[in-house]
């Protein structure tokens, strides 16, 4: 009898069974599953970027680099160009819109630093430019040298801001937009633009004989592309993208008719996803 009652506790126990294994622990979803299993993309850009970013009007499909890169990601999930949902994602939005999930990755002259892979995930570059600076073009400014007594003007939360405050030691006055920037300048209330020279030569082109690139180039920026933090599936995707453009010549396509090189650099090297 004593054995039978023992037995009759133990069984009524929970505790005394052996912990099985946790079965509600799951492994993220990669946004390569979202954005297959919704059947569209959300990409962050510019709007005001000639060559890069550039859609004036927002009723209308947007153009540049940045665009065909991201259409090219887009094609590598089997996502038609359609359905590929376009957002207007200024400087200072960039990482706080790949957090909260606004957008699923950002093409948006979106250099590649340290500080900004704390938060966000960051691959690529698929551009390599130099720092350099704007002007009007009937203006005897020749180098960031001749901007010690006057105003510089770049976008607020970019990295060109920063480099351009470290390396001059001229404090930079700050708007959301590039194009901001150069409506102050041509208005006579700033004397330049400073960003890097992809940017630059966009919006030089499209106001040719009133602004002009000077200066040689200070620092290196790396256009890369922005996705979820620690999505390293995705990583491997557009990394693998961007090699099969750089080896099909899409790349070099693009590059010749968004930036309008004759004869684009090489391909730059990629980072690793880690």
């Amino acid at each position: 009898m004593p054995l039978i009652a023992g037995a009759i506790i133990l069984s009524s126990m929970g505790g005394a069974a052996a912990p099985s294994a946790r079965t509600d622990l799951q492994t993220p979803v990669s946004t390569i599953d979202k954005v297959k299993k919704a059947g569209t993309i959300k990409v962050g850009i510019k709007y005001d970027q000639p060559g890069l970013g550039w859609r004036p009007d927002p009723q209308k499909p947007p153009t540049g680099m940045d665009i065909d890169i991201a259409k090219m990601i887009a094609s590598k999930l089997g996502i038609p160009e359609e359905k590929i949902q376009w957002v207007e994602a200024v400087s200072k939005n960039r990482e706080k819109f790949l957090r909260e999930g606004v957008v699923d990755m950002i093409a948006a002259t979106y250099t590649i630093t340290d500080g900004r892979r704390i938060v966000v995930g960051m691959t690529g570059p698929y551009d390599v430019t130099g720092m350099q600076i704007l002007v009007r073009a009937g203006d005897d400014i020749s180098g960031f040298e001749d901007l010690a007594s006057g105003e510089a003007c770049s976008a607020t939360g970019s990295d060109s801001i920063r480099v351009f405050e470290e390396v001059t030691g001229i404090k930079a006055h700050g708007e959301d937009t590039y194009s901001k920037c150069i409506d102050l300048m041509l208005a006579g209330k700033v004397d330049a633009v400073a960003t890097y020279g992809s940017i630059l030569r966009g919006y030089a082109a499209q106001r040719p004989g009133q602004l002009k690139v000077v200066g040689d180039t200070l620092d290196e920026g790396r256009f890369g592309v922005g996705y979820p933090k620690d999505d390293t599936r995705f990583c491997e995707l557009i990394n693998q993208t961007l090699t099969e453009a750089y080896r099909d010549g899409r790349w070099e396509a693009a590059y010749r008719l968004d930036l309008l090189v004759s004869t684009p650099p090489p391909p730059p090297s990629l980072d690793t996803c880690l």
